[in-house]
């Protein structure tokens, strides 16, 4: 379960539990750069990231991969994916009373 507010202090931690042991994460997990591997036999093993990269870098060499070499196939599912995306996040918040006056603006 994931729960987030932007107006809240409370402490960030997620984990992914499994059955010899659980990976920890003190840090939202979209900027994470650290973590541990708890195991159930009491040890602990830390990873940090200290490469300075930017959180999307993977991303940027991605897309500039699929650019340079001119991918439209690998294009056309990314876009269709973000307009997936969009799409359930629409309903979402127009299920949830949402609307912006755009939504029933006439066009």
């Amino acid at each position: 379960m994931t729960i987030a507010a932007k107006d809240c202090k409370a402490p960030v931690i997620c984990s992914i539990q499994g059955d010899k042991a659980c990976i920890e994460m003190k840090t939202p997990v979209n900027g994470m750069t650290s973590f541990s591997v708890e195991s159930n036999d009491g040890t602990s093993d830390p990873y940090k990231d200290d490469s300075g990269n930017h959180r999307l870098l993977y991303e940027f060499l991605d897309f500039i991969e699929t650019v340079n070499t001119g991918n439209y196939e690998h294009m056309r599912e990314l876009l269709k994916a973000s307009c997936t995306v969009s799409k359930v996040m629409e309903t979402a918040r127009k299920d949830a009373g949402i609307i912006f006056p755009a939504d029933t603006a006439e066009l």
